[in-house]
């Protein structure tokens, strides 16, 4: 158990630093598919670890509140 967490801290450490340097490397505004590329990465990492982990009906409850409470958040 203790491998597979080890692997799955290197994937986390290793998509972080992926994203920061796409992030530092681009220059100007953001475009609307670079910002829905980036949000499609991270709902497929975390739904990688969510089946790795077997978490994943939590994952999608936390995912799921999360959108809502921001939908909430622009209707004020």
């Amino acid at each position: 158990m203790m491998k597979i967490c080890a692997k799955i801290d290197a994937v986390i450490v290793r998509a972080k630093a992926g994203i920061c340097s796409f992030v530092k490397e681009e220059q100007g505004d953001f475009g609307v598919g670079q910002i829905a590329g980036i949000v499609a990465a991270v709902v497929i990492i975390g739904l990688v670890l969510g089946l790795v982990t077997d978490r994943l009906p939590d994952f999608i409850d936390d995912l799921w509140t999360t959108i809502t409470g921001w939908f909430d958040m622009m209707r004020i």
